[in-house]
């Protein structure tokens, strides 16, 4: 039961971060169409309203 880290750890660590980068990519990506698509709504408000 020493503190040294058996390969198995490592191996879960790179995963863990793998998982984290997807996730963060994804919540990026959503965000970005989130706010490309408020954009778009807020220029057709303008248009249809006379800018």
């Amino acid at each position: 039961m020493g503190e040294e880290k058996g390969p198995n750890d490592d191996g879960l660590f790179v995963v863990w971060s793998l998982y984290l980068s997807g996730i963060i990519r994804l919540v990026f990506l959503r965000l970005r169409y989130l706010v490309q698509k408020l954009n778009l709504d807020f220029v057709i408000l303008q248009i249809r309203f006379g800018g």
